[in-house]
């Protein structure tokens, strides 16, 4: 058995059990063929118990498969909000582009997915507005020295 095939059946038939026996024998961030971790693959089915399982061991959010796609970017294609949310809370960058160069928030755009948008796109505004402040801060430390 392949590790696609593997990582996909541990995600759509496995349970969070199997996933924590299968972290026994590989990594948390671990790829298949396709250069995809069971995170991606968790988000991608829309498996949010076991996406929380992954990000609660370590997976990291932003490792990219093959084609540039992270996690996030599954999320919001496919619509999953929760998944989303809990992506960005365990670090997901929501300014990370795919290959094509596009976003997890032009993703759900594309696809109509208003909800997983909003959230996005808050998100990044939040991100925004944090490096504007701190930028603004770090400037005028640095004039009043």
């Amino acid at each position: 058995m392949s590790d696609d095939s593997l990582f996909l059946n541990l995600i759509e038939t496995g349970t969070v059990a199997d996933l924590k026996q299968a972290l026994e024998i590989y990594q948390i961030n671990a790829k298949d063929e396709e250069g995809m971790t069971l995170l991606s693959w968790a988000a991608l089915a829309g498996a949010k118990q076991k996406v929380s399982f992954l990000l609660g061991h370590g997976a990291d959010a932003n490792i990219a498969d093959n084609n540039g796609m992270t996690p996030l970017m599954y999320a919001a294609s496919n619509n999953y909000p929760d998944i989303i949310e809990l992506l960005l809370i365990g670090g997901a960058d929501v300014q990370k582009a795919d290959v094509s160069g596009w976003t997890a928030e032009m993703w759900a755009d594309v696809l109509w997915n208003e909800k997983s948008k909003a959230i996005l796109r808050e998100h990044r505004k939040r991100i925004c507005s944090q490096t504007l402040l701190q930028d603004g801060l770090n400037h005028t430390l640095e004039r009043s020295r």
